[in-house]
């Protein structure tokens, strides 16, 4: 690359830096979730509030951040704040620490702008100030970066730094570039003797740094075996962490398979993986102007084109590093997604990980814009270039606040407290359904809310898992240990005790679950038993008058509608205000039962 001489750039102010800081901070700040929010959100931030293990391989930085959100709880923040906050905060750390690595190649002026409009992007905002991994993916990606720009730390350190971010996510692999270019062996002014030594001699010191690097990530990754610690009695542990085998599976990701994003398996074109993710970073570096993903190409090579002009020619390997690490996490990654993209479902899940190459992309944007000021000439097209950069700043925030932030969306913790309050208080009752936006949202409603102590929800799709029906017999010593959900209903109504636990659908979750008879009841699906089986309670009366006076005590003891659903999975919930009950209105109007129609709240959601 051609690069430039330039000096050094002269370091921040404190006044620039602290300005940048309160800048994130209050972005953050109005972002926060008031509520908890769909995907993983609800998992951690109860494991945060209240203990335990999350899904593999465990994350468990996530579990040491729990005292901290902890103590915002007990300082009277909402719990779905709290959880979020310590979160968030290691977002806007990285993103500040982002800005001054940049800020040493690029100068301050244009590294803290160029900082603070990618955290300012949607995708961004929505995921990094949530209760979940992003906000401290993005404070290692910050760290290994700095690491890479300084190269002052020995391999070991640089190895244990890797290692720890792994612990962090394990996408954090893709930045084996920087940990590579930071724990390289310096032959320049650092080690002058090295630079004129014997090949074997750098050969030595190239294996030093080999094995002090693979020695700092184990350490790094021994974080890992804190899993095992903890209460064995916490609301949530996933796996069965009690011995060596089952704690390496749990790392291991054996669950979903060690190189499988989920338990999803569909097999999506690679263009249709890589248009999602280009149209992704158009729209982040765009302020949402632009959103074909053929712009992508555009962008990239502007961006090319800027770096050889711009950057500084004593740190090509710095520059070969960002973008070797930026094409694996954003191009060789995506084509490993295993999630169908072109479901608005699948493309919520995958954009999470473009939070990643995002931040990587904030040191060579930071070069190719200072390549584009150098060039203006002082006066009115300078003044111009700020009013403009101002201008993109301003529309990047419009455009996240019309996409919608975590504090706007309040559908997923509505329901989950509708959930369970629709069966009657006191009354066990059990609740099957899937997906972790209902599951785990249900799990922090439960755990951390205290909503519907009585109802035990059975997530349909980890009855495979032997830890997870041991844990649900645990709370109902009455459930049989059966792996699928229709032949655990068929074994509870064999038994006496079993016929009387009410039993209701969340969402049909496979063809045999759509045969099972249902009635309308609040939020859910009330499972009628088959014919056959005797002794039935009289609350399990299928007869319109019985079904609308249960429905009617259900409705009744709801907190719903939600005031606002933005995402793909609050819409979805949304729907359960609203289709059981236009449900039971047409079966009524088709029996022709006026008289229990009117009986109705005509207030009910349509």
């Amino acid at each position: 690359m051609s690069g430039t001489d330039a000096p050094l750039p002269a370091r921040p102010p404190w006044i620039a830096s602290a300005s940048l800081l309160v800048v994130l901070l209050a972005v953050m700040v109005w972002a926060l979730p008031r509520s908890v929010q769909p995907g993983d959100a609800g998992e951690f931030a109860t494991i945060l509030l209240r203990g335990g293990v999350p899904h593999p391989p465990g994350y468990p930085w996530m579990r040491m951040l729990g005292p901290f959100a902890s103590l915002a709880e007990s300082l009277g923040l909402p719990a779905a704040t709290a959880a979020a906050l310590p979160c968030a905060l290691l977002g806007v750390a990285g993103w500040w620490w982002i800005a001054h690595v940049a800020a040493r190649v690029s100068g301050w002026p244009i590294a803290f702008g160029t900082a603070a409009f990618v955290a300012c992007a949607h995708v961004v905002v929505l995921h990094v100030t949530d209760a979940e991994v992003w906000g401290p993916l993005v404070f290692a990606t910050a760290g290994l970066l700095h690491l890479a720009e300084a190269r002052t730390r020995a391999a070991w350190q640089v190895g244990v730094a890797f290692g720890a971010a792994l612990a962090v996510h394990l996408t954090a692999v893709w930045l084996l570039p920087l940990v590579i270019h930071a724990a390289w062996p310096r032959s320049g002014a650092g080690g002058p003797a090295l630079a004129r030594a014997h090949a074997l001699a750098r050969a030595h010191a190239l294996a030093r740094a080999l094995v002090g690097g693979v020695a700092g990530t184990l350490v790094g990754l021994s974080i890992f075996a804190t899993l095992a610690l903890g209460d064995p009695e916490a609301p949530w542990r996933w796996g069965a962490l009690d011995h060596a085998d089952g704690l390496l599976g749990h790392v291991l990701r054996r669950d979903y398979g060690t190189f499988s994003l989920s338990l999803h398996d569909a097999d999506p074109e690679p263009l249709a993986q890589l248009g999602r993710a280009a149209g992704s970073w158009v729209r982040a570096w765009s302020a949402g102007l632009l959103h074909h993903p053929a712009w992508s190409l555009a962008l990239l090579a502007a961006l090319v084109a800027g770096v050889r002009v711009a950057w500084p020619r004593d740190r090509p390997g710095l520059a070969l590093a960002i973008a070797s690490a930026w094409l694996l996490a954003a191009v060789a990654f995506p084509l490993l997604h295993d999630i169908d993209p072109s479901s608005a479902f699948g493309a919520w899940i995958l954009e999470r990980f473009d939070i990643l190459p995002l931040a990587l992309s904030v040191v060579p944007l930071s070069v190719a814009i200072a390549a584009v000021a150098r060039a203006l000439r002082p006066g009115a097209p300078r003044r111009l270039a700020q009013l403009t950069a101002a201008a993109l700043l301003a529309k990047q925030l419009g455009t996240t606040a019309g996409l919608g932030v975590p504090a706007d969306d309040d559908a997923i913790e509505i329901y989950a407290r509708d959930v369970l309050r629709t069966p009657e208080p006191g009354v066990p009752a059990i609740v099957i359904g899937t997906d972790d936006h209902r599951s785990f949202a249900i799990l922090f409603a439960q755990a951390v809310l205290g909503e519907g102590a009585d109802v035990v929800y059975i997530d349909a799709s980890l009855l495979a898992h032997p830890w997870y029906r041991a844990a649900l017999r645990r709370r109902m010593p009455a459930l049989p240990d059966e792996d699928k959900p229709v032949r655990l209903l068929v074994a509870l109504w064999s038994t006496p005790e079993g016929r009387a636990i009410p039993v209701y659908l969340a969402n049909d979750f496979s063809q045999p679950s759509t045969t099972l008879p249902r009635v309308p009841e609040g939020v859910l699906w009330r499972v009628l038993p088959p014919p056959g089986a005797a002794q039935m309670d009289v609350s399990l009366d299928a007869s319109p008058d019985a079904v609308v006076a249960r429905h009617r005590s259900a409705r009744a003891r709801l907190v719903g509608p939600p005031r606002a659903a933005h995402s793909p999975f609050a819409a979805d919930l949304a729907a359960a205000w609203g289709e059981p009950d236009a449900r039971l209105r047409a079966a009524l109007a088709h029996g022709g039962r006026d008289d229990l129609l009117a009986a109705l709240d005509p207030a009910a959601p349509p």
